[in-house]
């Protein structure tokens, strides 16, 4: 008597193949899912960036005075980062405290945190080193880490998600753009 029927050979090349299909469709999603937490970074930081930028143009007042700038402090391998201002230093002028480097990468002590948010997920900064951007009030000038920027110069802010890259580059004259 003869049966119909699979032989065990057949159903498990069968399931072979639909646990390498399986396996290639979660690592799909899983890269999928990775790619967009890192662009919801992306955009997330180049919009506090660029509020920053335009709290600088327009002079926002904090507690009844005007900073002398904002700015925005990223910290190599971390989540988050912080939106400053800088409070005017009594003995000095904003036009002075704006060109002293010390007053300019937030290690004066004078600066004063606006907000600081976390990144979706499990994206990281991810420069070569700490990176702060600082916008003067009321004109905009670009520093970063205490030097301005020269026209034309490009400062990057990378972020990091399980291999997934992305920049935000802020330009010499404070334009956010972001890239892969």
């Amino acid at each position: 008597m003869k049966y119909k029927g699979f032989t065990l050979i057949e159903l498990l090349i069968v399931l072979a193949i639909m646990s390498i299909l399986l396996v290639g469709s979660v690592v799909a999603l899983v890269s999928s899912r990775s790619s967009s937490l890192t662009e919801e970074g992306q955009k997330e930081l180049a919009s506090e960036i660029s509020l920053a930028r335009a709290y600088a143009l327009q002079g926002k007042t904090q507690n009844g005075a005007t900073p002398c700038g904002y700015g925005a402090r990223f910290v190599n391998n971390q989540q988050q980062y912080s939106i400053f201002y800088n409070t005017l230093d009594t003995a000095l002028n904003c036009d002075i405290q704006n060109t002293n480097s010390t007053y300019l990468d937030y290690s004066s002590g004078k600066s004063t945190i606006l907000e600081t948010k976390t990144l979706p997920g499990q994206v990281k900064i991810s420069n070569s080193g700490d990176l702060t951007v600082y916008f003067t009030v009321p004109n905009g000038t670009v520093y970063s880490n205490g030097s301005s920027l020269s026209y034309g110069a490009t400062k990057s802010v990378s972020l990091n998600n399980n291999g997934t890259t992305k920049k935000i580059n802020i330009n010499s004259t404070g334009l956010v753009t972001t890239s892969d």
